[in-house]
């Protein structure tokens, strides 16, 4: 039978509608993404028990049928009583809460109340209209509309690349997206732990910064650069890439230079900067990302800089 009817705001009906469902409908509705499809579904239960067992429903928006999993059946009936979303367990998740009854009419008759995991993420977005003692401004037209995407997080560890990988504390990172745009912003903590947080599927970069002094550059330093250059031993990673402070893309003799002179303190800075990070492009996609990489004082080949 009819159950469902959905019009527009010139009280027309609308395509796919009205909807059949066992029993009918006392109570009241609830507007919400109840399947984690990015979409809303209408939820609401129904005056028929069938064997011991009640209907809650959840209709697409569009009329085309019920999200995955429903109709879920409460014992006793869950006429007069909406489904109520929220947070019960304060997992993040959603639940979905209903009031049903035996009605025995009887000494024995029983109260229950049913609560479903909806594995759906708990935001101020996932419920767009919940009408039970949550709302009586009854204010208008439900216009059909698309929840925001799901965000994720990206976390991770900065050290330096030590024996020890000894945690850079204070170093500000910057989240860019593909266009350059900055999205977000952090700051490693005493551990060198860093938090992105509701990050949206798409490709990012890390830019780092950090205000800790240039330091621990000598002598042995420019051996193993020397060494490498002349291919008795070859530095690699972040290692080789910390001797390039000329920026050329290369180690050479002119870096070789440029860091003997800073260690005689003929000059006070490089081309590129105190400081190099190596971290690697993310690529958020639908789970949580975590990245660990490192930063290393340029010049410093054997990583013998403390940055405590």
């Amino acid at each position: 039978m009819p159950m469902l009817y959905g019009f527009d705001k010139d009280a027309n009906t609308l395509s796919n509608f009205p909807k059949s469902a066992r029993g009918g409908d006392e109570g009241i509705v609830t507007i919400a993404d109840v399947d984690n499809d990015g979409q809303y579904e209408i939820v609401t239960g129904s005056n028929l028990c069938d064997g011991g067992f009640g209907f809650i429903h959840a209709f697409k928006m569009n009329g085309s049928g019920e999200a995955t999993g429903f109709p879920l059946r409460p014992q006793g009936f869950s006429y007069m009583n909406g489904a109520d979303l929220a947070d019960v367990n304060n997992d993040g998740m959603l639940e979905l809460v209903s009031l049903s009854y035996d009605q025995t009419f009887s000494t024995t008759d029983s109260a229950i109340v049913n609560v479903y995991a909806l594995n759906v993420p708990c935001t101020a977005s996932t419920v767009l209209f919940g009408t039970y003692k949550g709302s009586n401004s009854r204010d208008g037209l439900i216009t059909a509309s698309t929840p925001p995407p799901p965000a994720y997080t990206v976390n991770g560890t900065l050290t330096y690349p030590n024996a020890t990988h000894t945690p850079l504390a204070g170093v500000v990172l910057t989240l860019k997206n593909a266009s350059g745009t900055n999205i977000a912003t952090a700051t490693t903590d005493i551990s060198g732990n860093y938090t992105f947080a509701n990050i949206p599927d798409g490709n990012y970069t890390i830019a780092s910064a950090s205000s800790k002094p240039w330091g621990g550059v000598s002598a042995s330093d420019v051996l193993l650069y020397r060494k490498h250059i002349a291919s008795i031993s070859q530095l690699t990673g972040i290692f080789l890439a910390s001797g390039d402070v000329n920026a050329s893309g290369d180690v050479t003799a002119a870096d070789v230079l440029l860091i003997k002179k800073r260690i005689a303190i003929i000059i006070s800075s490089f081309p590129t900067g105190d400081w190099l990070f190596n971290p690697t492009p993310v690529s958020v996609n639908g789970n949580n990302v975590q990245m660990n990489f490192n930063g290393i004082i340029y010049g410093d080949a054997n990583a013998s800089y403390n940055p405590l």
